[in-house]
């Protein structure tokens, strides 16, 4: 499986969002320079994450994205389904076209396997491991 860039950027981004104090706000342009993104790319990230509920955001001078009590409970697969296409999750592993994706060859169905694991796997997970915390 090969997420797109806005998928990674939104995990790198929600990722360094849950790892401050819950309730902080921090502007867009903020998480873009600390993570080394691109701003305006980063802050439609932010802001499709704030309208599908993973963030919320505050408008004005001070304004920015923040996590919410449920934020930590966002799993990969949440964010998959908000920057992906279905079609991710039926991609021939070996890259054949026409696949009838993991229920015809072992290694299919270990991919399969796998990716459910990935997808069914908390956030806080990755940011427990990546900034050694929680």
């Amino acid at each position: 499986m090969k997420l797109n860039s806005q998928t990674k950027y939104a995990i790198q981004s929600l990722m360094f969002l849950l790892a401050k104090k819950r309730h902080t706000i921090v502007p867009a342009h903020l998480v873009a320079q600390e993570l080394g993104l691109p701003k305006e790319f980063v802050s439609k990230i932010l802001q499709k994450l704030a309208q599908n509920g993973v963030l919320n955001s505050k408008k004005g001078k001070f304004g920015g994205f923040y996590t919410q009590e449920s934020s930590i409970k966002t799993k990969m697969r949440d964010l998959v389904q908000i920057f992906e296409s279905e079609k991710i999750m039926r991609q021939c592993v070996l890259g054949f076209k026409d696949c009838d994706a993991c229920d015809s060859c072992e290694l299919g169905k270990f991919n399969k396997d796998y990716i459910n694991l990935f997808l069914d796997m908390p956030l806080k997970n990755m940011i427990a491991e990546h900034y050694n915390i929680i």
